[in-house]
């Protein structure tokens, strides 16, 4: 049975959610947080989750870590950051190309498996004489 994802013992859904429940209170209560800049914060911290769960089930992290990305630009923007829409689209792109670059060593096409070790075993040999 595979081990379920968990951050300090506990589903990343329930971490952002209990994230999301506090950020809340603070609006509520007005203590220093409105909703525009709590939905800014949620959108990184439900972009580390992914990026975590991704990271830690062996997934390509390229999707989630460029939404990780798009959400820090966000909230830098929301917190006075001043981009054009053509820097903020050039800031992605030029992440995108970079970690593709890196995540492209990490990969290989369905076609293609890795290549054994020195001495191993091809699988069509196991089992016959």
């Amino acid at each position: 049975m595979v081990s379920p994802v968990t951050i300090f013992g506990r589903e990343p859904a329930a971490i952002v959610g209990t994230i999301e429940a506090a950020l809340a209170l603070l609006v509520a209560f007005q203590l220093g947080l409105d909703a525009p800049h709590v939905a800014l914060i949620m959108g990184v911290v439900t972009s580390l989750a992914a990026v975590y769960t991704a990271w830690v089930t062996k997934d390509t992290l390229l999707g989630v870590v460029v939404g990780l990305i798009k959400a820090v630009i966000a909230l830098a923007i929301g917190y006075g950051l001043s981009l054009t829409p053509e820097q903020t689209g050039a800031l992605i792109a030029v992440a995108t190309v970079a970690l593709g670059l890196f995540n492209r060593q990490q990969t290989y096409p369905l076609g293609a498996p890795p290549k054994a070790a020195p001495g191993a075993i091809p699988v069509s040999d196991v089992g016959s004489n």
